[in-house]
């Protein structure tokens, strides 16, 4: 059966120079990926199927994997953005191909990015 990881990421930066800190790495075993998470970033909430992650300034930052019904890859993602639409967000960016998918959005000053990657045939 087809599977599907998305990563949800909401980043605010800081100008401010810091010291570098290394990624982490974070891995979902059920969904065989492993994910790197930027410095400033505390996992905040796990699960099997994935993790959130809380930075600075309200950041925000999500990955998981899910399988794919009988829906396509690409039929998957164009629900998730009318989803999206439909909960006020105004996408401002698409790219959708049959292996991987990016989408961004704007609401309430808050940005939204998507990131959709099929992880097997």
């Amino acid at each position: 059966m087809p599977r599907m990881v998305l990563a949800f990421a909401c980043i605010l930066c800081s100008t401010a120079l810091v010291q570098p800190k290394p990624w982490q790495h974070f891995g979902i075993k059920e969904f065989g990926f492993i994910f790197d998470v930027p410095p400033g970033f505390a996992l905040s909430q796990r699960s099997d199927q994935g993790a959130a992650f809380e930075g600075e300034r309200r950041a925000f930052l999500a990955v998981w994997g899910a399988r794919l019904g009988t829906a396509s890859f690409e039929a998957e993602i164009e629900h998730r953005m009318m989803q999206d639409e439909k909960e006020g967000w105004r996408l401002t960016y698409r790219r959708l191909t049959p292996r991987w998918a990016s989408y961004s959005g704007i609401k309430d000053g808050q940005i939204r990015y998507v990131r959709a990657i099929k992880v097997c045939a």
